[in-house]
């Protein structure tokens, strides 16, 4: 960082606190994770503690992150999931989405807290519906898979379509393969070509891997080795390694990077 920049920064910093200290709750916000980034993590969490003090979610979400792992030094020092979970439990409370999805995780999976998996299932749906495409994606799973529900795939496709409305790209790869597969929903290749379009817009080479297919092939599309050609080529060029390979690009002088 430059002389001039770092000076820049300073003095955004300082106003931020002057702002803070006459009430502004996102400038604590601000002020906390500037302080964070410069590692200087005990400030950050002063000021994250103002900041969720005063019903700023994502402070307290960005305070449990900092509970969870330890600060040093200072009252944080040592890492404390089980303060973390309540703070994360605070944010979501706040409406802060990623708070209600990253709780229901550790509650999910068991760890580091204790696991429960019907309380995970009540965040992962406060968090899908405030708007976290992660949440709905997981809940998603769970239905596919019965994780604490009923399996149910056309409840489990619901929550994909979700999930996949707000660009997640795993549900929207899911929920093409459950269209084109017919796995625990009716077989719909033509949903699963417009879905799997979604995802490869997004950037998702697996997806442009599989609409690509579709196109080869002429399931569900007219069949059309330009276009395949194009999205299998997209995929390379996204980083699919496999999709460099395939017959209908691999004589077009593409790279293929080792791993």
């Amino acid at each position: 960082m430059g002389a001039w920049t770092a000076r820049a920064q300073a003095q955004i910093l300082d106003e931020r606190i002057a702002a803070c200290d006459k009430g502004d709750t996102g400038a604590c916000r601000d002020a906390g994770a500037q302080l964070e980034q410069r590692a200087e993590f005990e400030r950050a969490a002063g000021y994250y503690t103002r900041a969720c003090d005063a019903k700023e979610g994502i402070a307290c979400a960005n305070l449990a992150r900092l509970v969870a792992r330890g600060i040093t030094p200072g009252p944080y020092s040592t890492a404390n999931p089980s303060r973390a979970a309540q703070l994360y439990q605070v944010s979501c409370d706040y409406e802060y989405a990623p708070g209600c999805t990253t709780l229901a995780t550790w509650l999910e999976r068991g760890f580091p807290i204790t696991s429960d998996v019907t309380r995970a299932l009540g965040l992962y749906r406060r968090g899908c519906d405030l708007g976290d495409p992660e949440a709905c994606r997981r809940l998603g799973i769970a239905y596919e898979q019965g994780t604490g529900v009923i399996p149910n795939g056309g409840t489990a496709a619901q929550y994909y379509t979700r999930g996949c409305d707000g660009v997640d790209q795993p549900s929207c790869l899911r929920l093409g393969q459950m269209y084109e597969l017919g796995q625990g929903v009716s077989s719909n290749p033509a949903r699963a070509a417009q879905v799997y379009l979604r995802g490869c817009e997004a950037n998702d080479a697996n997806a442009c891997v599989r609409l690509g297919s579709m196109y080869e092939e002429g399931r569900g599309v007219s069949r059309d080795t330009d276009r395949a050609r194009a999205l299998y080529r997209r995929a390379c060029d996204i980083g699919n390694n496999a999709a460099c390979r395939l017959p209908l690009i691999a004589g077009d002088g593409v790279i293929v990077v080792p791993r």
